[in-house]
């Protein structure tokens, strides 16, 4: 019995602590507990994830203008990539339909789906600070020996912010599919009773 309360105290933790995380980088984020603020949240931590790369891209264009300037034409294809790959990020996550459809409008949503949602909403947060510093180190690096790696470095983050949105999509299709098989509360005991 205590192997299961500790298990149970660990998990309720972690959600606390990942809902902390993503409520200290997204002022008035509610987490996906209350049916009620289910969309509202989703739709706020998406808005405030598209702004903050939307600062960066543009930053990577006053980047792309100063390579010109410098000459460093060669450049331009890869920092390129990074932006396209970061703008299509954006579209996708800013354009989404908000709440992504039924996964929010349940009343039961199953506990290690929202476990898992909030892990990959911490680490898209973590993402994008990443994205920030690579970024800046572009700028630092300029007409250095380590301009290369990190312009590489930064198209391989904005490739993996895009794989992390998937998976993300992935988790929320999977718990639609598990929402729209429960039928009664006779299997309560895999889902956790939610507002």
């Amino acid at each position: 019995m205590t192997d299961l309360f500790e298990k149970v105290s660990s998990s309720q933790d972690k959600a606390t602590e990942l809902l902390n995380k993503i409520a200290n980088a997204v002022p008035g984020f509610d987490g996906y507990f209350k049916r009620k603020n289910r969309k509202a949240s989703d739709k706020l931590l998406r808005m405030q994830i598209a702004d903050q790369l939307a600062v960066y891209v543009n930053k990577i264009g006053d980047l792309q203008q100063e390579f010109v300037r410098i000459g460093e034409i060669a450049v331009l294809d890869d920092v390129e990539t990074a932006v396209t790959k970061l703008q299509t990020f954006v579209d996708k996550i800013k354009f989404a339909s908000y709440g992504y459809g039924g996964v929010f409008d349940t009343i039961r949503v199953n506990e290690d789906a929202l476990m898992a949602l909030y892990e990959f909403d911490a680490a898209l947060l973590d993402k994008v600070d990443e994205v920030g510093h690579a970024v800046d180190n572009v700028e630092t690096s300029m007409s250095t020996d380590g301009e290369p790696a990190s312009i590489r470095h930064l198209v391989s983050l904005a490739r993996e912010l895009n794989d992390l949105l998937v998976a993300r999509e992935h988790v929320i299709e999977n718990t639609e599919s598990v929402a729209d098989d429960v039928v009664d509360d006779s299997d309560a005991d895999s889902t956790e009773m939610i507002e």
